[in-house]
């Protein structure tokens, strides 16, 4: 995993959008608006990481592997979630 200082780690906010959060219409996403994105970032709902650490050598398994243990009450590994890049 990436260590702070070592030149290839950087550290980003996540929001976890579950696939009720957001729409896909005509080839298009349409992601939450600043209300509901309020609510999504809430505490309580466990979907809002802040100081996430990435390198960037890390491939897609990886990714999943480092946001998996950061949204540890979510099956990220086993259930369908779309990644936007």
């Amino acid at each position: 995993m990436a260590q702070p200082g070592d030149g290839n780690g950087f550290s980003k906010t996540v929001v976890l959008l579950k696939k009720e959060d957001y729409e896909i219409r005509n080839g298009k996403v349409y992601v939450p608006n600043t209300i509901e994105m309020a609510q999504i970032k809430r505490p309580d709902r466990g979907q809002y990481k802040t100081n996430v650490q990435f390198s960037i050598n890390m491939g897609e398994d990886m990714v999943r592997q480092t946001l998996q243990q950061r949204f540890d009450t979510f099956d990220l590994m086993n259930e369908r979630y779309g990644f936007f890049r």
